[in-house]
């Protein structure tokens, strides 16, 4: 049995594509209060790196306590 294919409607009758209007975005955030937040994060990088650095079992500890076990390890037994 023949298919039946219907003609392709006339050039004049498809609405033209258009692209999709993207929603209005608010105004950015206010010049003091994206400096107020990069201060922030900067403060609390410079906390957590000095943390890391001299807070418990920071860098400095790790390598003061592998020094005293490379002492202890290499001092002879008794």
């Amino acid at each position: 049995m023949p298919q039946v294919v219907a003609p392709p409607p006339p050039a004049s009758a498809v609405a033209p594509l258009r692209r999709r209007r993207t929603p209005e975005v608010a105004a950015s955030a206010s010049p003091w209060r994206t400096r107020l937040l990069n201060y922030v994060l900067a403060f609390v990088t410079v906390v957590l790196v000095v943390d890391a650095l001299v807070g418990d079992k920071g860098l400095l500890d790790t390598l003061r306590a592998r020094r005293q076990h490379g002492a202890l390890a290499a001092a002879p037994p008794g």
